[in-house]
Formats: structure tokens, sequence, C-alpha cells
């Protein structure tokens, strides 16, 4: 079967000038490491009329695939495969459909690291990996207790911003939204930045007012589509449009340009 996951790539590969002759010619010989088997395959397939099974190094390809797959053009394909053989890094048999390509030295490009010799010991690896992040990713419940303890840090970082308030507004505007974040410290911050700039603007005179309907609602405009947006709440500074998901104002803009 071949290697899943990745190949060896040596940086010593860009000293072969057959190789390196230009991207083209790279890439190229590094689809054929990834196609080539890994190890002994045990499945049979036909070649010129043959039953064969194809040995470490070895795969099957032809050369509309290879241009197909790399949008090279096939001619160059062509050029660059006959280089490859006549220089001594590959061996190419062909029939009329397709080329049993072997790598010559598979084994000094592609070396076994005992550490990667199988498939089960990259899943269990990768498994480990992710039972490692899962283990540092604490619970919602958690991170929030963490960001009330973190008030003062905040208070000091941005200081034009009503932290205790906003903190509020933040949970109540997550589970009106269903939101969920795998950082809440990282979302919460970014809720603040968006807070203290609203607040400095308000504190230089341009204060954003909204006006009310009748009925006591907020009504703001989407900056996009210019739709109505009606709020039981006065909308928290980083409020976007439903219908657009973008900036709202306390005007219609449609109206002020008119």
């Amino acid at each position: 079967m071949r290697t899943p996951g990745y190949i060896y790539l040596q940086r010593k590969l860009l000293d072969n000038p057959m190789v390196c002759k230009d991207g083209d010619h790279l890439a190229i010989w590094i689809y054929f490491l990834l196609q080539a088997y890994h190890t002994d395959s045990r499945q049979e397939y036909y070649f010129n009329g043959e039953r064969i099974k194809l040995k470490r190094g070895q795969f099957i390809t032809g050369r509309k695939t290879i241009s197909k797959a790399l949008k090279i053009k096939e001619s160059k394909v062509y050029r660059v495969m006959t280089l490859f053989q006549s220089c001594n890094q590959t061996e190419q048999r062909t029939d009329r459909q397709c080329s049993l390509i072997t790598i010559l030295n598979y084994d000094k490009y592609q070396k076994v690291n005992n550490e990667w010799t199988t498939s089960e010991q990259r899943v269990n690896t990768h498994n480990k990996y992710n039972k490692l992040i899962n283990k540092k990713r604490e619970s919602k419940s958690v991170q929030l207790k963490n960001i009330k303890d973190s008030f003062s840090e905040l208070k000091k970082k941005f200081p034009d911003a009503d932290v205790e308030s906003e903190y509020d507004k933040f949970t109540d505007w997550m589970d009106s939204k269903g939101k969920q974040y795998k950082d809440y410290s990282a979302a919460f911050r970014n809720w603040l930045r968006r807070a203290d700039a609203f607040q400095r603007r308000s504190d230089g005179g341009n204060k954003v007012e909204f006006a009310k309907t009748p009925s006591g609602l907020w009504k703001a405009y989407c900056s996009k589509c210019n739709t109505m947006l009606l709020y039981k709440k006065p909308p928290y500074p980083n409020t976007t449009s439903e219908c657009c998901g973008v900036d709202i104002y306390n005007y219609d803009p449609a109206r002020v340009s008119a």
C-alpha cells in the first residue's frame, strides 16, 4: 500500500540538477514519490497483458494522468519522464495505455524511519495528539470563570470599557445567538476591543443613540440593504445586522444619501 499521510522529503533533493531543473521537474518528481508504493503490494495489476504485483518504489501511471493532476502540458511531462530515465532516476516500462515506473534507489529518497513504520503507529500518535489538544481545551464554564477572574487585568487593558457590564452583554448575546467558541477568552477580548472603541467615540461627542418606536423598541438600519431592525435592548457595540451581517446605523442611510 502507499504510505498514508506523507512522504520523506530530504533537503538535499534541491542539489539534484535533474530533479530541480525547474518547477515542473520538481513537481513531477514529488508526484512520483507520492504515487510510489512504500511496501510491496498485495494486489495484482494488469500490465502489458500480465498480472503483476508492484514492488516498493513502483507505481503505474500515464502522461495524461500526470498532466491533468499537475496542470503541466503532456509534451512537457513526456520530456521530463524521458530525462529521469536517461539520468537513471527511474526505470520505465510502457504499454499502449500506461507506464510502469520504478524509482531507482527508492530507499535513498524514502529512508525507513523506525518511528513511522506502520499505519497503526501513525494512528496512535494522531489519537494521542487529539487527546492532548482536547485535554488542554477547557469547558465553557471553566473558561467563563477564568474570564471573571481576569477582570482586573482586562480593566487595565481596556480602560474605556465597563468590563463587568460588557461581560453580561457578551454572555447574553452568546445565549441569544447560540454562539460557541473554542477560546472564550479570546472572543471576549475581541468584544472588549469593539466596546472600548465604541465608548471612545461616544466620549468624543459622536455618541451613537438609537431611536425608539412608539412601542418602545430600539430601531436601527442595516448599512447594506437599509432594512429597519428592531431590538428589545439597545444594540451592543459589535451588533451586526441579521439580514446581511454588516454594521448597523442609527439612521436610514438611504434617506440621508437621498
